[in-house]
């Protein structure tokens, strides 16, 4: 399962989406913007912001993709939820302070 592509997807009609036992991404559209400094005009971007929140159970996103792929609910809670268990072992990873020698 591309879980970015649906993500995405699922950001751009609903303007957030809550992962169950992991937490919540936004995305907000950035008008064009011109680069005075370089003489450019750079084109519309998107912001996506992610907010950590393990306490959160919402399954739309679930049955956003189900719908999507005419997968069985259970089965994409299921992968979900193990894309989210890598996850989430990473992100903690990533937030263990280094030990300096």
């Amino acid at each position: 399962m591309n879980l970015g592509q649906y993500l995405f997807g699922y950001l751009q009609e609903k303007g957030s989406a809550e992962l169950p036992g992991f937490g919540i991404f936004s995305i907000q559209k950035k008008s064009a913007t011109l680069d005075e400094a370089e003489a450019k005009l750079l084109p519309p971007s998107f912001d996506v912001t992610f907010q950590r929140n393990t306490e959160i159970f919402n399954s739309d996103f679930s049955k956003y993709i189900a719908e999507k792929t005419g997968e069985n609910l259970f089965i994409v809670q299921t992968e979900i939820k193990e894309i989210n268990k890598t996850a989430k072992t990473v992100f903690d990873l990533m937030m263990v302070p280094f030990l300096i020698i």
